[in-house]
């Protein structure tokens, strides 16, 4: 019986993983969850913030930008920004991952990705962070007259985030005076 239960946790010890290099782990990690799809799925997030950005900016020079031209322009900016983010963040992101996670949890962390179900749920990130944007977009426009409203309840009680500057306090309330 002794030898039995020997074997079985043998067998179970040779499952959890046992990587010795966390910073090998930590490579893996951004290796497989920061990848091109998952950089394109956000550099398309980002191009949407953008071009209203780059219009506003182009006013405030004196010029004006048509949309088609602004998303044009996002579009020739997110070919060159996106693999300069993505060398980037990986490289960096590698030295997030030790120091904020013990060894032992970037061990069953890449463990966890390596598997059917960690690689279906890299796969789908892209996905997922799309359709919350869109969720979010979605329950902010069903909520925004609520939103402006508690917007501008606390301006009229003076309830502003600290710091605020007296001349940017200006300029809010006559947004909300139009």
């Amino acid at each position: 019986m002794r030898h039995l239960f020997a074997i079985a946790a043998g067998a179970f010890l040779l499952q959890i993983p046992a990587h010795a290099d966390p910073r090998n782990d930590a490579e893996r990690i951004v290796e497989l969850t920061m990848g091109e799809d998952i950089f394109a799925a956000t550099g398309d997030l980002m191009a949407e913030l953008m071009v209203g950005s780059i219009q506003n900016a182009v006013r405030q020079e004196g010029g004006s930008l048509s949309d088609a031209a602004a998303t044009n322009l996002v579009e020739l900016l997110m070919n060159e920004m996106l693999p300069v983010l993505e060398k980037g963040m990986n490289e960096r992101s590698v030295d997030i991952y030790l120091d904020t996670l013990s060894p032992d949890t970037l061990a069953v962390y890449r463990a966890f990705l390596e598997t059917p179900a960690g690689l279906e749920v890299i796969e789908q990130t892209g996905t997922i962070m799309k359709e919350s944007e869109k969720l979010g977009g979605e329950i902010a426009n069903e909520n925004i007259q609520t939103i402006l409203k508690a917007v501008e309840a606390r301006i009229e009680a003076d309830d502003w985030p600290e710091g605020t500057l007296p001349s940017s306090k200006k300029e809010i309330r006559a947004i909300f005076e139009d």
